[in-house]
Parts: structure tokens; C-alpha cells; sequence
């Protein structure tokens, strides 16, 4: 998810174009798709840093209506990509992404007009979002091959998240927010996904 911080939405708008060029690229250069729920979470990741950011830069909110529906869909699509190999914590993830969606929802439905007063209460809601990564983390510890490195990316990911949502919410405005510096782990999720939609053996122990 994204912060304020203009050159921080630029960032994310190359680097959503980038992923859509590499995801053209896989279609066209790899083999049919082996595993859809991983192609849905992935696709639906680029657009919603495309959809978000593009909202961000304008301070418009209608388009986060579309980046709720892309993040209920992601929600759906995660649980289905690691159901068979970790049930448990595939609900669990999904649960907490789909919870952040419904906040996400209501705060842009409660907001609409008032772009301060989202920011804030967005910022307060990434705590779920980043519980939700935390779980991701712990999946990706399954991994076959980089488990520590994704695990890494996304526990701080998404412990950004967790730290910028305490800040807004007991008012520590001495300390700087983190989350637009420790985003990274979301990206790198993003690529694994479209990479694995075209592999024949999903990469999980």
C-alpha cells in the first residue's frame, strides 16, 4: 500500500508499469499458465499499484473503489494458490487481507471528499495489512529456494505497515513513518507470483 509521499507514488507507478511489461513478457515467452490463482494475485498487484498510485498523485478516491475490489479478489486468489499446501495459514492470510479490504471500503465510502482525513484513517487500517504480510512471511518460510530472503522482505514489509498504524494511532509525531521505505517485500511478491503461474511445480515444501 502507499503513503503521500509523491516521489514514493512515482516509484510505484514505474514500477507497476515495469511488472505489467515482464508480465507480457511471460505470457508470451513462457508456456501456458500452470497455476491461475497465482496469475489473478499477481495481475490484480499491478494494477492495484497502478490504480492506487494514479489515485494518490490526483487525491482522488473514487479509483480506490476499484483497488477494494482488486484487494477482495487477491484475498480469494491467495487462499486458493496455497490452500493445498498450508490451509491454515492460507485462511489466514486471506482473513486478514480480506479484513483490511472491508476498512479499506468503508473508509473510502465514509471519505469521499475528504482526502486528509482517508490518509489518516488509512493509515491506520495498514496494521491489518501488515499482519497480513506477516503471515505471508511465515508461509514463504516454506519455500524451496530464497525461503529466508522473501520471508525477510515481507516480515518487514509488513512490520512497516504495523509501525505506521501504532504512530497514527498514539500520535507519535516526533517519529518518522517507515513504511514507504520498507515496501520493497510486496514487489518482490508481486514478481514470484507471476513467476510461479507459469511453473509446472508449485515452489512450496
Amino acid at each position: 500500500m502507499l503513503q503521500t509521499n509523491h516521489a514514493h507514488c512515482f516509484i510505484h507507478v514505474f514500477i507497476g508499469i515495469s511488472l505489467g511489461l515482464v508480465m507480457e513478457t511471460a505470457f508470451v515467452r513462457s508456456g501456458p499458465v500452470q497455476n491461475y490463482p497465482a496469475l489473478v494475485s499477481g495481475v490484480s498487484l499491478i494494477l492495484m499499484t497502478i490504480i492506487a498510485s494514479i489515485s494518490y498523485l490526483n487525491q482522488t478516491l473514487e479509483p480506490f473503489f476499484a483497488v477494494v475490489l482488486l484487494d477482495f479478489i487477491v484475498s480469494a486468489s491467495i487462499y486458493f494458490c496455497f490452500k493445498d499446501e498450508s490451509p491454515r495459514l492460507a485462511m489466514w492470510s486471506s482473513a486478514l487481507r480480506a479484513i483490511y479490504s472491508t476498512f479499506l471500503l468503508v473508509i473510502v465510502g465514509i471519505n469521499l471528499g475528504d482526502w486528509q482525513n482517508f490518509d489518516r484513517s488509512f493509515t491506520l487500517i495498514l496494521g491489518f495489512f501488515g499482519f497480513h504480510l506477516g503471515v505471508q512471511a511465515w508461509i514463504f518460510l516454506r519455500l524451496k529456494t530464497l525461503r529466508y530472503l522473501m520471508a525477510f522482505l515481507l516480515f518487514i514489509s509488513g512490520l512497516g505497515y504495523i509501525f505506521d498504524s501504532l504512530l497514527m494511532a498514539f500520535q507519535w509525531t516526533g517519529v518518522s513513518p517507515v513504511a514507504e521505505y520498507t515496501f520493497v517485500g510486496e514487489i518482490v511478491m508481486t514478481f514470484w507470483f507471476l513467476f510461479i503461474a507459469f511453473k509446472r511445480e508449485f515452489p512450496l515444501k
